[in-house]
């Protein structure tokens, strides 16, 4: 059986060894911070790289091209656009609640119960009061 552990390190501290251990695990540590580089300079580093930036091949002028859609892109096409919802007639009722001027109806409803005094229509830059759904004259 050996003297390691799951985790590398020896099982028992104690006895004759444990000084040599400690001074290999010291070693381990200041070794790679011992060997500095120096100042490199990026740019002469990239200037040694080999590899390039693939480029986009050259497009053959005697290819045939096909100046209208093709029946398979057309069918590609139709396949990728998604299916119009409409909303059922029945949950349609319930849809309202879910619109914004029914909403703002129901807070300035809240509002003036509770003892708001809406501003008089006289006012400047309520031309938005005029277009809301519940007060345009059919």
């Amino acid at each position: 059986m050996s003297s390691f552990s799951q985790k590398g390190s020896p099982r028992c501290q104690a006895g004759p060894g444990r000084e040599e251990v400690a001074a290999a695990r010291q070693q381990r540590m200041t070794l790679p911070f011992a060997m500095s580089l120096g100042h490199v300079d990026p740019e002469a580093l990239r200037a040694r790289l080999i590899s390039v930036a693939p480029s986009q091949a050259q497009r053959n002028p005697d290819a045939l091209v096909f100046t209208h859609t093709t029946k398979a892109q057309e069918r590609r096409r139709a396949g990728q656009r998604p299916v119009p919802l409409e909303i059922l007639p029945v949950l349609k009722k319930y849809q309202d609640h879910k619109q914004p001027e029914f909403t703002h109806r129901q807070n300035r409803d809240r509002l003036i119960q509770s003892g708001w005094k809406p501003p008089s229509p006289s006012l400047a830059g309520v031309e938005w009061m005029d277009m809301a759904p519940d007060r345009q004259s059919s």
